[in-house]
Formats: structure tokens, C-alpha cells, sequence
């Protein structure tokens, strides 16, 4: 079986504009331990991006389990480059659960820009991103 080639229109978009942004460094998935409902997953995500990763943008999308309730995450890191992934894994784990950090690896292409993008069009969904230090990215003024 081939490569499956993505030609949603939106989700073309999306992952050009995201790709734009930044040079993304780490794919990030992230789950809970505990039933977390929308709210609570994404105060979550964000509390502990201020607080372990202090410095990185992020762009995320917090979407519903899969045969249970809650919620888990999917993100893409940027500005992390001095960060230790272990360090990061961790800190998630002994707070909130399972989850995989993995170098985003641009040989593949926009592999993971659009498996993030897929989970856009899911109909429980949210998503947010946070570009550090630059607010010139701003699609609207």
C-alpha cells in the first residue's frame, strides 16, 4: 500500500500556514490518566507548556478518546531545541499520563503536520496555537 495523498482543501491550508510558522522540532502526543473533559485538558496542555517548557511555541488539537471519555492531545513543538524530550516525557507522565514525544523528521515531508491537521476536521475537536515571542504571524489585525 502507498502513500496515502491528502488533497482536502482545508487541510492543505492548514498545514501550509502551520508550516509557515515555525520549524517544527518535536510531534507530541499526550493523554490523561483520569477522565478530562475539553476545558480541563487544554488549561492543562497550556499550564504545563508555561511551566516545563517555558519558551516554545506550540500548536495543538485536543480531541475526544476513542471508547472512553475525556480528552488527549496531539501538538507540534517548536523553539524546544534546548529541552531534553526525557526531561519533558516525564514531567507529563508523573503528572498526567501516557504520551510519545518524537523529532519531527522533514525527509518525510508534511507527515506530521498533516496527521495533526486530520484531527481538525473531527467533529470533537479544538484546537489552539502560541507563537513565542512573535506576534507577526497573526492572521488577523
Amino acid at each position: 500500500m502507498g502513500k496515502r495523498i491528502v488533497t482536502d482543501p482545508f487541510r492543505v491550508e492548514f498545514v501550509n500556514w502551520v508550516d509557515s510558522l515555525k520549524e517544527w522540532e518535536w510531534y507530541f502526543t499526550g493523554t490523561f490518566k483520569y477522565e478530562c473533559n475539553l476545558e480541563p485538558a487544554k488549561r492543562a496542555f497550556k499550564r504545563f507548556v508555561r511551566r516545563e517548557m517555558n519558551g516554545a511555541s506550540y500548536v495543538y488539537v485536543c480531541e475526544s478518546n476513542s471508547g472512553r471519555g475525556g480528552y488527549h492531545l496531539h501538538a507540534l513543538f517548536a523553539d524546544c531545541e534546548w529541552m531534553s524530550r526525557k526531561v519533558i516525557w516525564k514531567a507529563w507522565f508523573n503528572r498526567y499520563g501516557r504520551n510519545q514525544i518524537l523529532p519531527v523528521d522533514r525527509s518525510r515531508g508534511f507527515g506530521v503536520e498533516f496527521y495533526l491537521s486530520k484531527y481538525l476536521t473531527k467533529e470533537l475537536a479544538d484546537w489552539d496555537i502560541h507563537i513565542e515571542g512573535d506576534k507577526e504571524w497573526l492572521p488577523f489585525k
